[in-house]
């Protein structure tokens, strides 16, 4: 194959690009071959091709970074996509409620539902701890956040640094997590080193709430009410539904969970405005919202079976730990608030552009 043939064949390439390469590119590319001599035009034709795939590249990667159709960009396809598949969840997960833990006789699938009058002092102990833990997680932090939110010096603090304040406050909270897991509990003590941890962890975590108060009260307090009907759904769901149901998706969420991060860090580092970090962020939002509810229903079924098959020993002390059940528990309904807060806004700003 000639030279002048493998060019034509390179250029008639050109379909594939947006937008599509001039002819006059071409025209001056052949002549520039035609001219050289004899030897040089396989040289010619390699840098050539090479100059075409660059341009090919140029322009792909500027169409993936392009903004969308729409200049809206809540109303993009991947959020209206990522609604919908949010909405067959949440159906999906109602029609399980209602499948595995009402229509079907306590005697053919036993649940937690149908044990709980069994349950000897110890487990019931476990269970009420566990789950007071977790609505005492949540009063903390927002005591801290309207403490974070009121306080001018604060919030000033935060918006003349904020990449300081976050990567403080991301390394107090990792520091703190690490010694609340690692930390034994005791019970019937007074405050010890890890329910102060547990106190300091959780009022870190006012932080990064606070700076999201300034989309209003209303949507606050919608996202508040949104989350606290899911996971009480969720929860329910957990309760009701047969044994080791949700055990078996440790993999699977673990899976998810490195998606919503790599799409999070993504549409950090990508712009919303293109076509790719919307993409991206759509995937972090509504993915995260099913990801963190799957991974409530996982991790309560996981308390509740941990406080039945847990071995008990009067003499010695309880071995489980009501404050990292807990725990577990509240980063999913934290990251399901945050989404909501998240959703909110958007739709706020969406209806005012199209006012």
């Amino acid at each position: 194959m000639s030279s002048s043939s493998l060019l034509c064949r390179l250029v008639s390439f050109r379909h594939l690009s947006h937008p599509p390469i001039s002819r006059s590119s071409v025209v001056f590319c052949f002549r520039s071959l035609s001219n050289r001599p004899k030897n040089n035009r396989f040289h010619s034709a390699l840098l050539a091709a090479l100059a075409t795939t660059k341009t090919l590249f140029k322009q792909t990667i500027s169409r993936i970074l392009s903004p969308p159709d729409d200049a809206q960009v809540f109303k993009t396809g991947a959020h209206s996509i990522g609604s919908k598949v949010l909405a067959g969840s949440s159906i999906l997960g109602l029609g399980g409620l209602c499948y595995y833990g009402i229509i079907h006789h306590p005697d053919i699938i036993p649940t937690a539902r149908n044990r709980h009058n069994l349950w000897p002092d110890h487990v019931r102990w476990r269970v009420r701890s566990a789950f007071g833990y977790l609505g005492l997680s949540a009063i903390v932090t927002a005591a801290s956040t309207w403490a974070i939110f009121r306080s001018r010096a604060f919030m000033r603090l935060i918006h003349s640094a904020p990449w300081l304040i976050f990567a403080s406050s991301l390394a107090l909270q990792i520091g703190t997590g690490v010694v609340l897991l690692t930390s034994s509990y005791t019970r019937g003590s007074y405050i010890n080193v890890k329910e102060f941890m547990w106190l300091v962890h959780c009022s870190l975590l006012g932080i990064t709430i606070a700076p999201m108060c300034y989309v209003g009260g209303f949507l606050v307090s919608r996202a508040f009410l949104m989350t606290g009907s899911i996971i009480s759904a969720l929860a329910l769901l957990a309760y009701t539904a047969p044994e080791s149901t949700f055990l078996p998706w440790s993999l699977p969420l673990g899976m998810g969970l490195g998606i919503v991060f790599a799409a999070s860090t993504g549409s950090f580092l990508i712009p919303q405005s293109t076509r790719l970090g919307s993409s991206l962020f759509a995937v972090y939002l509504y993915g995260g919202m099913i990801l963190f509810g799957a991974m409530l229903l996982h991790d309560v079924q996981r308390v509740l079976q941990t406080a039945e098959k847990l071995p008990f020993d009067p003499d010695r002390p309880d071995t489980f730990d009501p404050i990292n059940a807990a725990m577990a528990m509240y980063m999913d309904c934290l990251n399901i608030f945050v989404r909501f807060v998240q959703l909110f806004a958007l739709q706020e700003v969406a209806k005012r552009i199209k006012k």
